[in-house]
């Protein structure tokens, strides 16, 4: 029994390093190319060598983004619902999930049309904090779930 929750605890902690270092990447990347100018720059072009980017180009981008991440998304989400707790919170954060997703697929689009880069910034923002919410939760609940039915039928200490 203390060698299944060494090799739990080994896992857990391989999960989250691994949860660190993509949430890492993804805010040197932000941190490094998602500022206002940037983002105005990238869509906009800047006039010399930089081309402003088309509807059909963005379109191209798009929609393959679609399928893929609506396939993670739905996976995601129904993972919390079945994971879900007594006050249907994870309902919520699922939900979350999904439209800040759509949200951050569409923001190159609705940049283009109304020229504001802050739209890019905050659909980003808002995608990776309910995704990492959202995987936070199921771990947990996967975790604990099984800590409370392991404990329920041995009477070893958890050492």
């Amino acid at each position: 029994m203390k060698l299944y929750w060494r090799q739990l605890s080994f896992l857990i902690v391989l999960f989250f390093l691994i949860l660190i270092l993509i949430q890492g990447s993804s805010l040197y990347l932000f941190y490094s190319y998602y500022f206002t100018s940037g983002i105005h720059t990238f869509y906009f072009g800047d006039g010399g060598e930089i081309l402003g980017k088309t509807m059909g180009g963005l379109f191209e981008v798009v929609i393959p983004h679609l399928a893929s991440q609506g396939i993670i998304l739905f996976l995601i989400s129904h993972f919390l619902v079945l994971f879900n707790g007594k006050d249907n919170s994870y309902d919520k954060v699922a939900i979350g999930l999904v439209l800040s997703g759509v949200f951050n697929i569409f923001a190159g689009p609705l940049v283009l049309f109304t020229g504001l880069s802050v739209i890019k910034i905050i659909s980003y923002v808002l995608f990776q904090a309910f995704f990492t919410y959202s995987l936070y939760l199921i771990f947990k609940s996967f975790v604990f779930s099984h800590f409370i039915s392991e404990t329920k039928d041995s009477k070893l200490p958890l050492v």
